[in-house]
Order: structure tokens, then C-alpha cells, then sequence
């Protein structure tokens, strides 16, 4: 499950309601998760994969010259600090929304990448047929983590119905 929070007023992100589509460069330096990720994001009926980066070098590159406004960013991609990278994709389009991918699920980085700029991180552990629907919630202006990052950054969940009232489920979305 994965847990979205409105946690930046002002922030740019566009309203649910005839929201543009959604044109997503996918970096990661596996070209079968890059394959598995657009070929899922490519059933979205408002999310575009107009392009992939296998290396830190090809992001901002990309980014520039496919008019991006999603990036799905591996931490570890080849050639790239994760967090410079996000620094530098908002303060060259406060716009763009970047969202971590990782098998990695340490709560520290979580925190750093998020204050860099990160509307979300989730893990590639979970399923792929959440992924639209966290990119469409980040999109729309909201900070996606997922549920087993949630219980490590801010410790044991809360019993079911008493969730925190910014929490929203995207199953209940």
C-alpha cells in the first residue's frame, strides 16, 4: 500500500480535475525494470513514457529535450547523487515532479530525499500497477511513500480507522 500527503502548500502540481497528461522520463540503469515500468505506465490513460535514461548524464539532458514534467528516478543510477540531481531538475523547473524508486529502503535517505525536493519515494519491491496512480497523486500535488517506508520513518502504524487525517490510501482514492 502506499500512503500520499499534501505536505507542500503552494508547491506546483495540478488539479485532479482535467488534469494534462502526464509525460514521465523513466532513469534507471536496468533495462528490464525501465521495460516493466513503461510498459505498465504505458497502459495509464494519462501517462506517457517519452523517454528513458540509463545514466545520471542523460537526465537533465532528457528532461530538457522530451518537455518532461514526471521523472522516475533510481537512487542509484549510474553517474548521479540522487539528491543533487533532484536539487537540480526543481531549481531548473520548480514544475517537474520527481519520484525515488529504489530497492532501498533507508529511512534517512527517505527524509533527505524528500527535503531535496522528491514528491515520493517508493520501493520497486512493490507492485507495479500502483505506480500510475502514485505518479498521477504526486502530479497532482501530493507527497507519495510508501506504507513500509511510513512505519520506518515515523514508527509502529496506528490501528486501522485511526490513521492520520492527511493520510489518504491509494486504494481508497
Amino acid at each position: 500500500m502506499i500512503r500520499s500527503f499534501r505536505l507542500r502548500e503552494g508547491h506546483a502540481g495540478r488539479a485532479a480535475a482535467g488534469s494534462s497528461p502526464i509525460r514521465v522520463l523513466i532513469a534507471d540503469d536496468h533495462p528490464l525494470v525501465r521495460r516493466i515500468f513503461r510498459n505498465h505506465l504505458n497502459s495509464c490513460p494519462d501517462v506517457f513514457v517519452v523517454g528513458e535514461a540509463s545514466s545520471g548524464s542523460e537526465i537533465t539532458d532528457l528532461v530538457d529535450r522530451l518537455s518532461v514534467n514526471a521523472v522516475l528516478l533510481d537512487v542509484q543510477i549510474p553517474g548521479s547523487d540522487a539528491l543533487a540531481t533532484i536539487r537540480t531538475l526543481i531549481e531548473r523547473d520548480p514544475s517537474i515532479v520527481v519520484v525515488m524508486l529504489s530497492a532501498y529502503d533507508d529511512p534517512v535517505f527517505v527524509s533527505e530525499a524528500i527535503a531535496s525536493g522528491a514528491r515520493g519515494y517508493l520501493l520497486k519491491s512493490r507492485s507495479a500497477g500502483d505506480l500510475g496512480s502514485s505518479l498521477r497523486l504526486a502530479v497532482d500535488g501530493y507527497t507519495v511513500i510508501d506504507d513500509e517506508l511510513i512505519t520506518r520513518l515515523v514508527g509502529r502504524p496506528r490501528e486501522t480507522g485511526t490513521a492520520h487525517p492527511l493520510a489518504r490510501s491509494i486504494s481508497s482514492t
